[in-house]
């Protein structure tokens, strides 16, 4: 197994999170010792001294990496850059992100002057390099629509129908806990009503999500949404979003709820259009029943709705994958998001996982994000955000394109962290960004029995993080 010792310095997560992007896994074995993987028992060094980064393998001083960029990197980059490096030699395996093994490739893309230079500095795939850099200049010009100093609104419904073989989300399996929605609505609504009392507060846009938030049954959801809509002014809020989500909770009467309560866009998202692999996602409706959603929300009249797909499903091919975008892109959506499939400790399906797939499962995964990416510009959409989570499946990304005068500002103002967002409920995370750049956090409880029971509390902490 190999293991990295660290002298000079104490970045343990950025070597943390390249040893887990070539073996799956990482962990502490000394105070200033990590290591990853079942095989190659080397022991690599990770040196700082006098401000140069130097790595090598032990007794093996000709693998010295040449620090050719250590003027131009922190130390902290320059040491992941360096052991991506190494270990890409060492393994003969490279990854479409390089070095960059953080949730946001935009913000190191807004940092050079080209693609070529991302993709020298940091080993990015050139065709990566260039969808960031693409896709930052995109984000900005959301961004530019609103004023730093507005607040973008979250609102969290942490329950699912039932819980996909993929999902992480601390979400309540709303089959087995109903009598709690109700009850959840409520409190929400009451941390709304106890952080605004009398400092109202406009928000530049506002976000539904989950979860599920059209787990709720017709008649909860449409007194849900009129009462904390009525409480954040939301006539006056130009950007609403309703995450839908699972075919199987829309209904005619929530589509005209949402839509007479103000809502702008609205989120249907089957993952897949292959029956056989919902029913293995756990996911209880088939392609059929979201072609009928998908109708009847355009019937209704909206004129945003986001549809999003995954790449890397398990057991779907290379055509499996192409027929589900096939067959989203002739309903021409204004939105559509194309995740990677990723590794959550706490998924089901994490048991089954591997992130180091064979050459050929690595090669189709590649290949369905590549005609994807060709395939939408192609008929006229362009990427407008991005983000990388941990352990996706190959090291790629979760993209959302757009159609011209559709995007999605609070997608770009959550992911870039260029905006603070207000936000509501259980296992929400509140973000102040302040005058001078700093971003501060304020995170709700989890557990939903836990948020009702703090609810005010909750609320308190979030007027005290804007002061208000």
């Amino acid at each position: 197994m190999p293991t990295v010792m660290l002298i000079g310095h104490d970045y343990e997560f950025p070597v943390s999170d390249v040893l887990r992007l070539f073996y799956g896994d990482c962990r502490r074995v000394g105070s200033n010792e990590l290591s990853a993987g079942e095989d190659d028992h080397i022991t690599i060094i990770s040196c700082l001294s006098e401000g140069l980064v130097t790595t090598w393998i032990e007794d093996e001083e000709e693998s010295r990496y040449p620090s050719r960029n250590s003027d131009t990197l922190t130390p902290k980059r320059e040491v992941k850059r360096q052991l991506y490096y190494l270990l890409s030699k060492i393994l003969n395996h490279r990854f479409p992100w390089g070095s960059l093994t953080g949730i946001r490739p935009t913000v190191v893309a807004r940092e050079v002057n080209s693609a070529e230079e991302l993709s020298e500095k940091y080993f990015v795939r050139e065709d990566k390099a260039s969808l960031a850099i693409e896709t930052a200049f995109n984000e900005d010009r959301v961004l530019e629509t609103t004023r730093t100093d507005q607040l973008c609104g979250y609102i969290g419904i942490p329950f699912c129908k039932s819980r996909c073989s993929y999902c992480s989300f601390i979400s309540q399996d709303a089959a087995s806990h109903l009598q709690l929605l109700p009850l959840y609505s409520e409190a929400v609504l009451k941390e709304i009503d106890t952080f605004f009392s009398d400092n109202p507060v406009k928000l530049s846009c506002l976000y539904v999500g989950g979860g599920t938030p059209t787990v709720f049954d017709d008649n909860t959801f449409r007194m849900f949404l009129q009462n904390s809509f009525a409480a954040l002014h939301a006539e006056e809020i130009p950007e609403i979003t309703v995450e839908a989500g699972r075919a199987d909770t829309i209904t005619d009467s929530k589509l005209h709820t949402m839509k007479d309560t103000g809502v702008h866009r609205i989120c249907i998202n089957p993952q897949t259009l292959s029956d056989k692999t919902l029913t293995l996602l756990g996911r209880s409706h088939t392609a059929d029943d979201f072609y009928r959603a998908y109708d009847a929300a355009k019937r209704i009249g909206f004129t945003t709705i986001n549809t999003d797909l995954i790449a890397g499903l398990p057991e779907e091919s290379e055509d499996d994958f192409i027929k589900s975008l096939e067959g989203i892109l002739s309903l021409e959506p204004e939105n559509i998001t194309i995740h990677t499939l990723s590794r959550k400790k706490k998924a089901d399906m994490s048991q089954d996982i591997h992130m180091l797939q064979n050459h050929e499962e690595i090669s189709k995964l590649d290949n369905m994000i590549l005609y994807a990416n060709a395939r939408l510009k192609e008929t006229g959409y362009h990427p407008y955000y991005l983000y990388k989570q941990k352990d996706t499946l190959g090291g790629h990304e979760n993209t959302g394109y757009t159609k011209p005068g559709h995007s999605c500002l609070y997608n770009v103002a959550m992911m870039s962290d260029q905006r603070s967002i207000l936000a509501f409920g259980a296992g929400s995370i509140s973000k102040h960004k302040s005058a001078g750049g700093k971003m501060e956090r304020c995170p709700n409880v989890r557990d939903p029995q836990e948020y009702m029971n703090r609810t005010e509390e909750m609320a308190m902490r979030k007027r005290r993080l804007f002061g208000v």
